[in-house]
């Protein structure tokens, strides 16, 4: 039902997943692999590869697949220009995106395709270079009220006011990760002690002191796995 995608190999017609991972080759083979994706293709995640563009995403019109998992980490050649009108689309159903090490330079609407997608469930923007970053968070967690996986780590830009907004937001956050975010302070940890169902969470290399966090510990959270 998966496969292990190389350059040029064929499309099978009911593949429900597929997974490539640093491969090197043109758009025109992408396009072609997107556009030959079959209605059960539910989960596409291609990482770290150089040669997808807006243009071969774009191909997927041309398919019947509604991906609800979807994951372009590490491709730095993407725009997110296409994205929008994939929105409209192909790209509705998604629940579950990963964007980390992408490069966002400028505004390509990407606040705005964050904001439509209601229903996801979990967000990777690690490491990605947001244009306008902070200002985006800001006006896109509001609408992600069922996001409960989410990782910022190494924004540097997002300060404790995105904590903020993000905890009053988003009720049903279980894991969170925000590793090198070194924008924030001891301040995040009043907001997170509103997280009940906090299971998991990562303040790694944040400017925040170490009594903070052991006062922070002593409150009746649900947190299995801290890392500070």
């Amino acid at each position: 039902e998966g496969l292990n995608f190389f350059a040029d190999s064929p499309i099978v017609p009911n593949l429900t997943s597929l997974s490539i991972r640093g491969v090197n080759t043109t758009a025109d083979s992408f396009s072609r692999m997107f556009s030959n994706f079959g209605a059960g293709m539910h989960t596409i995640e291609i990482r770290s590869c150089l040669g997808l563009t807006d243009e071969s995403i774009g191909n997927i019109t041309k398919s019947s697949a509604y991906p609800t998992r979807l994951s372009f980490s590490g491709c730095t050649e993407i725009k997110g220009v296409i994205f929008p009108k994939l929105l409209e689309s192909h790209f509705s159903k998604i629940r579950h995106l990963d964007l980390s090490f992408t490069k966002w330079d400028k505004d390509y609407k990407l606040g705005k395709f964050l904001s439509s997608l209601t229903y996801l469930l979990s967000l990777n923007l690690s490491y990605s270079r947001v244009f306008n970053c902070e200002g985006i968070l800001r006006d896109v967690f509001p609408n992600l009220l069922w996001l409960g996986d989410v990782d910022l780590g190494g924004l540097k830009e997002i300060t404790d006011e995105t904590i903020s907004v993000l905890v009053q937001s988003c009720k049903h956050l279980t894991r969170l990760r925000l590793n090198n975010c070194s924008g924030l302070t001891g301040k995040s940890l009043s907001y997170l002690k509103l997280c009940k169902n906090l299971s998991t969470l990562d303040l790694r290399f944040c400017d925040i002191e170490p009594s903070q966090i052991e006062r922070f510990k002593s409150n009746e959270l649900c947190l299995e796995n801290m890392l500070w």
